[in-house]
């Protein structure tokens, strides 16, 4: 009988191995001759559905890894005919739809539905970036900080994540606040690259919480403080984080400070 998943906690050890089986099996019907471990192709096993995404404030990467998929299993509902879909983006993006042109520029990033093209993407990008799409400005800071499809220009990287991070992406935030930390293509300002840190550790990026444990751990921009360094330390390793420098620096810790931190976190994660 059909029931409702939202949590992991809601799958027996039973169906949690048939996920991954499943996986294995997309796997190997779809993987990339030459690189095995990455999926290329669709398959049409749910264009009879209607799929959707729904995120608590998610990260842009984790977004569009969900979309993606969503994509290659068909899953728009209705017939696929991703020619006129194809049409249609492209239409609504030469008259200045934004989120047409970043949907169309994943198509040509993807190389899927259409021959991939790294210059025409960024251009895409570049249009609804222009446009205020915060999701869009820091995918194009991330071509103009690797140089894909664009001349590499950390400045402009930069940027383009000081404008998607001011919209509240959190990606964007914690990198952001990492070349505000450095002074990377930015004047170097410790104590908003600090609270830009917090920012996006609140919004539940581990990256962030990992950040945010280490300057407070070792008091670089902020006063140390272990006992909340360490709360983030475990936050952030409940969603994978971990970290041996904070493990070690952190090992001396007193029990009484320790049974604080595992509070704070018990706490924050319990909220969240």
């Amino acid at each position: 009988m059909p029931r409702s998943v939202v949590s992991i906690d809601d799958l027996t050890n039973e169906e949690m191995e048939a996920v991954f089986q499943l996986a294995d099996r997309f796997l190997a019907d779809m993987a990339t001759p030459d690189k095995p471990y990455r999926i290329r192709g669709r398959t049409d096993l749910a264009d009879k559905f209607i799929l959707a995404t729904l995120f608590f404030e998610a990260s842009t990467r984790t977004r569009l890894s969900f979309e993606s998929a969503m994509l290659r299993l068909g899953g728009r509902g209705g017939p696929t005919n991703r020619e006129e879909a194809v049409k249609l983006l492209a239409s609504s993006a030469k008259l200045g739809n934004p989120k047409a042109a970043y949907n169309l520029a994943l198509l040509y990033l993807d190389g899927q539905t259409l021959p991939q093209d790294l210059k025409r993407a960024a251009e895409l990008l570049r249009v609804a970036a222009d446009a205020g799409n915060p999701e869009a400005q820091y995918a194009l800071a991330t071509f103009y900080k690797e140089g894909t499809g664009v001349e590499k220009d950390i400045d402009k990287a930069v940027r383009l994540l000081q404008a998607a991070s001011l919209a509240d992406n959190v990606d964007a935030e914690v990198e952001y606040a990492i070349a505000l930390y450095n002074g990377t293509g930015t004047p170097k300002n410790e104590a908003a690259a600090v609270a830009l840190l917090r920012k996006a550790a609140r919004q539940n990026s581990p990256i962030a919480q990992n950040r945010l444990a280490r300057v407070l751990v070792t008091g670089q921009g902020v006063p140390i403080d272990k006992v909340e360094g360490l709360k983030w330390h475990l936050v952030a390793k409940t969603a994978g984080r971990g970290d041996p420098m904070l493990d070690e620096a952190l090992a001396a810790l007193s029990p009484e400070d320790r049974a604080k931190a595992q509070e704070g976190a018990r706490k924050w994660l319990g909220t969240r």
